[in-house]
């Protein structure tokens, strides 16, 4: 995949995240080709289905992933962190660990 690609799929699993991270109930995963579509960004196939499967993996591995994070914070709890800030160390986390 280009770089490009990857960045826009970053930044879409960036948002996806952000929004599970508000309503841990919301299925981001399989709502992340129809919002794509339904708020008309421009995302192409190959970066909806890796940021897809970015957030996935994110959510299949949340617990130890944060767990990861707190121990490696120091004086800084995990729900003390901005939401975006803690979905991109998620997101970075996660595409070191399963890609």
């Amino acid at each position: 995949m280009a770089t490009g690609l990857r960045r826009r799929a970053r930044c879409y699993a960036l948002q996806l995240l952000y929004a599970r991270d508000g309503d841990p109930s919301n299925d981001v995963t399989g709502a992340a080709v129809s919002w794509a579509e339904a708020f008309d960004l421009e995302i192409d196939g190959p970066a909806q289905i890796f940021a897809r499967d970015l957030v996935a993996a994110a959510t299949e591995r949340s617990v130890a992933i944060d767990e990861m994070i707190t121990n490696a914070s120091k004086n800084w709890r995990i729900d003390r962190m901005s939401r975006v800030d803690r979905n991109i160390l998620r997101l970075g986390s996660c595409e070191l660990l399963a890609f």
